[in-house]
């Protein structure tokens, strides 16, 4: 089964005349639809998707930096955060009768 995931990428240390293909290539791996091109980083902005069928998160993270050194012709930093929508952390908030007393009063 395909887990889900929200996904933002960073590139850094990658040559700007390679920029267009290192877009297509996240592109090809992530449905990534808008770009923060700064000086010295690319940012894919966050977008929601799911892994391949049976792949795990190192095997797309090495697949997808094996593809971005490819469009850059040489190395580059590739950073992905990486957020399992399928059980990401979640927080219950409680108030008790205690909580009421406390709050009411002000």
């Amino acid at each position: 089964m395909s887990r889900r995931y929200g996904i933002v990428a960073e590139i850094s240390g990658y040559d700007k005349s390679r920029e267009a293909a290192i877009k297509r290539t996240l592109k090809d791996y992530w449905p990534f639809r808008t770009w923060d091109d700064m000086d010295t980083m690319l940012i894919a902005e966050y977008a929601r998707c799911t892994l391949g069928e049976g792949q795990d998160e190192e095997e797309f993270v090495n697949d997808v930096a094996k593809a971005v050194w490819a469009a850059n012709g040489g190395y580059c930093k590739v950073r992905l955060h990486m957020t399992c929508l399928d059980s990401y952390p979640t927080a219950v908030h409680t108030r008790e009768r205690e909580h009421f007393e406390r709050l009411k009063a002000g």
